[in-house]
């Protein structure tokens, strides 16, 4: 992974600075489209907003970079491992505003 460059988390790490990372939200195929995805994305907000951090994550696909762009995040980084693919590293601020509904 280190081909690509340091992720958001590598980045805030070196600067000392805190944040939440959202390791990986899978939804079972079952219960897709019912809002799951956004009711625990706009949990781990409200801990980032209680905390005074930035949520961060990534992603390899574009589908889900689009769905998280929807809830508010914004594009950190593009990291290209060639012929391999790319890691979209997305952030959403604390004060980015009231829960995503």
């Amino acid at each position: 992974m280190s081909r690509g460059g340091p992720g958001l988390n590598k980045k805030l790490d070196k600067e000392k600075k805190p944040y939440l990372f959202v390791g990986l939200v899978c939804v079972r195929e079952a219960y897709r489209g019912q809002g799951y995805m956004r009711k625990l994305m706009d949990m781990a907000f409200a801990e980032g907003r209680r905390l005074d951090v930035p949520v961060i994550l990534d992603t390899a696909a574009q589908s889900k970079y689009n769905k998280y762009m929807h809830l508010g995040m914004e594009l950190g980084g593009i990291r290209r491992f060639g012929d391999s693919g790319v890691l979209y590293d997305l952030i959403r601020y604390p004060d980015a505003g009231e829960e995503t509904r």
